[in-house]
């Protein structure tokens, strides 16, 4: 759900330190544990027997265009075609620090309800951080990332509803600390993997020139799981449904057609260095829901009229592999 409109004149009106807050924080590496855990690193082995069936399933079961999006977020582009927004947040030492708790009380980041609880600790929190990161305005899949560098955890709130001037009210709250491996850091994606591992940055992308491992959400998941996710919140039955856990591969045909179409890497680097991953270690599926959407982070430099070259993918232009 969006903020108010009587939530937004508060937050800005009343968020003075917002204007101080670092524009383009310097966040840390990712993924955030180079610890060549295969759950993040690992490229998809196996094409699954009933692939073509599950695209199709995929197909059918999304009313959007082609039944595949690439979203950078909801900002809307500006002149230059640029999108700004920063879903992960760098807390700072003089955020000050709240108590995850169920019981709403002042000063306290109020959790309504426990998914992977992570009541008792604290997060670094300002509410500038809901105007970086705006989780109520529909991407990052509603989820405040929260990194701090002096704790050294990674915090992520979830499906928020609604927000005071001085208290935060999510349904879902995980934390983990960098020090322990890839995949003890369990998040909030049903699939028992944490979001902000898996949504492709420009930093890391398109700078670095790195290959990893995108996520996305399904219209209609099976109630099925494959490693490495770990649960499940698909309804169907039907066996041509993808399991979460599945990941899906970008052909090679796509490539060549969007590159004879006039997208080749030196007419759109951006497009092509994200479909590099898609080609590689592939898109998860770890959450049902989204219309078959996959996220890049939001980011000042992503170019739309590059990315535009991903608006000529469809679902069909991908098969299902496993690890």
């Amino acid at each position: 759900m969006k903020m108010s409109t009587w939530n937004i004149f508060v937050n800005n009106f009343w968020s003075w330190n917002k204007w101080f807050y670092p524009a383009k924080p310097t966040l840390p590496r990712k993924p955030w544990h180079p610890d060549g855990d295969i759950a993040f690193t690992q490229l998809p082995k196996e094409r699954h027997s009933l692939s073509s069936l599950m695209i199709a399933h995929l197909k059918d079961t999304d009313s959007t265009l082609g039944g595949f999006t690439v979203c950078t977020g909801s900002t809307v582009p500006n002149s230059g075609g640029k999108v700004d927004g920063y879903p992960l947040n760098l807390a700072k030492v003089s955020d000050p620090k709240y108590t995850i708790s169920k019981v709403f009380a002042p000063a306290k980041v109020w959790i309504s309800t426990g998914w992977v609880s992570a009541y008792g600790k604290t997060v670094r929190y300002v509410s500038s951080m809901m105007i970086q990161g705006n989780p109520m305005q529909d991407y990052s899949d509603h989820k405040l990332h929260v990194f701090d560098p002096v704790d050294r955890t990674m915090s992520e709130l979830g499906e928020f509803y609604d927000r005071g001037s001085y208290y935060l009210q999510a349904r879902k709250a995980t934390q983990y600390s960098l020090d322990c491996s890839s995949w003890d850091a369990v998040g909030c994606s049903v699939a028992g993997l944490p979001l902000s591992e898996l949504t492709l940055r420009y930093e890391n992308i398109v700078s670095q020139g790195w290959c990893q491992r995108a996520s996305m959400g399904v219209v209609a998941a099976s109630a099925e799981f494959v490693w490495p996710a770990v649960a499940s919140d698909g309804q169907s039955t039907e066996l041509d449904a993808p399991p979460i856990g599945a990941i899906l591969k970008l052909k090679e045909s796509a490539r060549t057609r969007l590159t004879e179409s006039g997208f080749g890497r030196g007419v759109c680097p951006q497009a092509n260095a994200v479909m590099d991953c898609y080609s590689g270690p592939g898109i998860m599926i770890i959450d049902s829901g989204g219309h078959n959407t996959t996220m890049l982070e939001p980011d000042y430099r992503w170019d739309q009229k590059d990315l535009s070259a991903l608006k000529q993918l469809t679902i069909d232009d991908f098969e299902v592999w496993t690890l």
